[in-house]
């Protein structure tokens, strides 16, 4: 998505108040969101299996994930090109102690 992009994003579907930004740390998500970028993310945005989104695990520091839904569990996945990174699975019978912060919809090495 380019800055023209984005801006039309913006006037469909969110406004400037929704939006926040994360500095990305690490490699998890290299393959969608490289280190040192800054994601954009939506509060209000609908959350659909396979988005990107932020979110606070365990009440610690943000972390940027890929969305899964199914039956048994909802799983955070990284995207990596490192293999060290695993799932963090939450099953139904277990408690659910995670908020979703938010939908990716933006990245950028820029300063913003």
């Amino acid at each position: 998505m380019d800055i023209e992009d984005l801006r039309d994003y913006l006037q469909e579907n969110s406004s400037v108040e929704d939006l926040f930004a994360l500095q990305v740390k690490g490699d998890s998500m290299s393959r969608a969101v490289l280190p040192g970028y800054v994601a954009v993310f939506s509060k209000d945005a609908n959350i659909e299996n396979g988005d990107i989104v932020a979110v606070l695990i365990d009440g610690d520091e943000a972390a940027i994930k890929r969305f899964r839904k199914t039956s048994r569990a909802v799983m955070f996945e990284p995207d990596s090109f490192n293999p060290v990174y695993q799932p963090i699975i939450f099953t139904r019978d277990q408690d659910q102690d995670y908020k979703i912060l938010g939908k990716f919809i933006y990245a950028t090495s820029m300063p913003i």
